[in-house]
């Protein structure tokens, strides 16, 4: 009789898709409302870059987080290149982290939940990194997601 745990493994990689497509469709929607904003979006989405001494080039900083935010969704959704995605997608959510973090005013009634969003969506990047894709990638075709070896002589 198959244990409970062992059932559970066998639908990890089903989590993971379904994890991927959430999110990454997530990321598509707000990069693709990003980039259709136009220049004065990519130039205030660029700005938070100033919270870590950068001055200049907020346009091409926004528009470069735009882009990364559409196109690692859809890498995400696909499962295409997922590790790379996560690896540029986790920076502009730990900007985003600290650009509401720092937006904060407690007098005003904010609450941290502002951060959680981004900082939850940094923390699946991790994940996904080092987890990768799954096998129901599209890049991850016969690949072995879970860390138990088979049994001997099977």
């Amino acid at each position: 009789m198959k244990s409970a745990s062992h059932t559970l493994d066998r639908g990890r990689d089903f989590g993971l898709l379904v994890l991927r497509v959430v999110v990454g469709l997530a990321f598509v929607y707000y990069g693709w409302t990003k980039i259709m904003a136009g220049q004065a979006k990519w130039e205030g989405v660029g700005s938070a870059m100033a919270l870590f001494g950068v001055t200049q080039g907020h346009l091409y900083w926004g528009l470069a987080a735009a882009l990364v935010e559409f196109l690692g969704g859809i890498a995400l959704v696909l499962g295409l290149f997922v590790r790379f995605a996560a690896f540029l997608l986790f920076p502009v959510m730990v900007v985003a982290t600290v650009l509401r973090s720092r937006a904060l005013d407690f007098s005003a009634g904010d609450s941290v939940s502002e951060t959680f969003y981004p900082a939850a969506l940094a923390a699946v990047m991790v994940a996904l990194f080092f987890h990768g894709g799954g096998r129901l990638a599209a890049l991850g075709r016969g690949r072995k997601t879970s860390t138990v070896d088979p049994k001997p002589g099977s």
